[in-house]
């Protein structure tokens, strides 16, 4: 399944869900990366996801930050292999 799908059957919760709602934000292009982290409890690798929105207007703008837009990290609520709840905390990041 693609990675809409997955959003779109609630995999990575009900935010990434309405963010990519087209009725709702008719002017944000959406597109997606992905990456990988290791789960603190069994080390299995859970495939994670890079959304990215850019407002259509800025897409030949001048600014790098404009034409690139906003990432957000998207992780599965539980682990696919032990089943471990999945928290995010900002202050994680290094």
């Amino acid at each position: 399944m693609s990675w809409r799908g997955d959003i779109a059957m609630g995999k990575y919760g009900k935010l990434p869900c309405a963010l990519i709602d087209n009725n709702m934000f008719p002017g944000v292009e959406v597109d997606c990366g992905s990456f990988a982290v290791a789960c603190p409890y069994c080390a299995s690798q859970i495939s994670c996801l890079d959304i990215r929105f850019i407002d259509a207007r800025d897409r030949l703008s001048d600014e790098v930050r404009k034409r690139t837009g906003v990432h957000m990290p998207v992780y599965p609520e539980k682990c696919p292999v032990c089943g471990l709840d999945i928290v995010y905390d900002v202050c994680d990041e290094g």
